[in-house]
């Protein structure tokens, strides 16, 4: 842990800690050892056991978040407390901001369970909480489930993601993400060195678009949608048994499948896939990612209406509409 406690119990950082006095952990109030060297950042262990409230063993870059986060948050408001221990559930959130506010900076791999419980935790004790991410959930070509989960959505900003690059000392978000088939995520990127740069963000118009795909990008589309069908594998072959099991023909759905834009980032598997699963009037829901922050419901009402997506099934025809007077 980056803090403790002096014997006047007042809080020392341990880089500005002296060597031979006496400090105590702030959560359990037994002595720790300060750790100050070289080759790692300077902080306090505990000397016997492993304390019930302050975590140990962290790394380098979750202690060095975890400090730039504390000193952002000073700058702006007026208790701070860093790995708070909420007894009554058992959590302690890196910082905790006037009783009110739960910051969780998140380094390490989570699952979507793990991360819901946490959470959860925080609207029973009426908290508002936010997650910041490390370089490990670092959006870069593709999103994952493990990236996907902590996406959220603003009506300004779109989908988004917020990080705290320890290097840099800063908060970088990435915006208005958005996916297509075959292609690369896109999104666009802003960083700022305070909660209120971060605050200023949110509070511009609207900011999010659909990105549109050239015509290189709708040829990569179809051969590979062409090439997919020929070697009728995997997925592919899953969409040509479903579509032939409902009076439909994958090989002349293709065109219909090609997109004029990239679409929200909520598709675990391809947004083709979902298309035809609604077409065929199956669990649709099974090719999305796992978005516990995200109202899936509302996005895809509003993903519809917006891309004016209408389907049936008669006789092999499809229809496919995009509303290209959006602003």
């Amino acid at each position: 842990m980056l803090y403790a406690l002096s014997e006047n119990q007042k809080i020392v950082d341990a880089k500005q800690a002296t060597r031979g006095k006496k400090y105590l952990c702030p959560g359990c109030k037994n002595r720790v050892t300060l750790r100050q060297g070289q080759a790692k950042v300077p902080h306090f262990a505990h000397q016997k056991f492993q304390c019930n409230v302050f975590s140990e063993g962290e790394s380098k870059e979750h202690l060095h978040g975890k400090n730039i986060l504390m000193k952002m948050a000073q700058q702006q408001y007026e208790t701070v407390e860093l790995e708070a221990y909420l007894s009554d559930l058992k959590q302690k959130p890196d910082l905790l901001i006037n009783n009110k506010i739960a910051l969780e900076f998140q380094c390490s791999p989570i699952t979507v369970e793990k991360m819901v419980a946490r959470s959860k935790g925080y609207e029973k004790k009426n908290l508002r909480y936010f997650w910041f991410l490390g370089q490990r959930h670092r959006l870069k070509r593709k999103m994952t489930q493990q990236i996907a989960q902590f996406l959220h959505w603003h009506p300004n900003l779109g989908f988004y993601l917020i990080y705290v690059d320890v290097e840099r000392k800063k908060l970088s978000i990435n915006y208005n993400i958005q996916m297509a088939d075959f292609l690369d995520v896109k999104f666009r990127s802003y960083e700022t060195s305070s909660f209120s740069g971060l605050k200023f963000l949110f509070n511009q118009k609207k900011l999010s678009n659909y990105y549109s795909l050239n015509i290189r990008q709708q040829s990569l589309q179809m051969q590979r949608l062409n090439i997919g069908n020929f070697k009728s594998t995997g997925v592919f072959r899953d969409m040509q048994r479903l579509t032939y099991e409902n009076g439909l023909i994958f090989e002349r759905m293709i065109p219909f499948l090609i997109q004029k834009h990239f679409a929200y980032p909520i598709f675990q598997q391809y947004h083709f896939v979902w298309l035809i699963k609604k077409i065929t009037k199956q669990n649709a829901n099974e090719a999305l990612f796992q978005l516990p922050f995200v109202n899936l419901e509302k996005i895809l009402l509003m993903f519809e209406s917006e891309n004016k997506i209408e389907y049936y099934n008669s006789n092999s025809r499809i229809k496919v509409g995009f509303d290209d007077t959006r602003n």
